[in-house]
């Protein structure tokens, strides 16, 4: 038995497929995993423990991600102006 489990080890144990558990990630609600390398694994005791007591969220409902701003959020950020604020075509303008 290994004392990690990878992401499609995860999801058979738990019996939901393996986008679940990457959603779940993102949103907190499994353990945080290790990175060793470029692989993302579970520590199979903690999550033992975890499904013991009834499988609670961890974290508060988020977890930071690395997304980097682009585009609108960029624009919004510096000028406070958002996309609703915009027209969305030249159509939309008045005449």
């Amino acid at each position: 038995m290994s004392l990690l489990l990878s992401q499609a080890e995860l999801a058979r144990l738990l019996n939901i497929s393996s986008r679940t558990i990457s959603r779940m990630n993102a949103s907190g609600k499994i353990p945080k995993p290790v990175r060793v390398g470029r692989s993302v694994l579970w520590r199979r005791e903690e999550i033992e423990r975890w499904i013991e007591v009834g499988c609670p969220i961890v974290a508060d409902g988020t977890r930071k991600t690395s997304r980097r701003k682009t585009g609108r959020n960029v624009i919004q950020d510096m000028t406070g102006v958002t996309q609703r604020d915009l027209p969305r075509h030249s159509r939309d303008k008045p005449p």
